[in-house]
């Protein structure tokens, strides 16, 4: 996992969707909850992300994007065929 600062952009890159929503709450130092406010969508997803259960669906993918964006940062991560190869 890497982060780097580019032009007030914070770069996120993880190797699973989990370890990419653990960084992006620790950067923006909030809580499961208060992410799952953001989006939307129910704490417990949230925990399901984390935990390595499941990803996003395509809409709730684009609606983090714009989270991210929103608060200058790219989140990256390996999908997971990727992931097992």
């Amino acid at each position: 996992m890497e982060n780097e600062v580019k032009k007030d952009l914070v770069e996120i890159r993880t190797e699973t969707f989990a370890d990419a929503i653990m960084e992006l709450r620790g950067a923006l130092l909030i809580s499961q909850v208060q992410l799952a406010k953001e989006l939307k969508i129910c704490a417990g997803t949230v925990n399901r992300w984390e935990k390595g259960h499941c990803e996003p669906s395509f809409l709730l993918q684009s609606r983090l994007a714009n989270f991210c964006k929103e608060h200058g940062i790219e989140l990256h991560w390996k999908n997971k065929s990727e992931v097992e190869k």
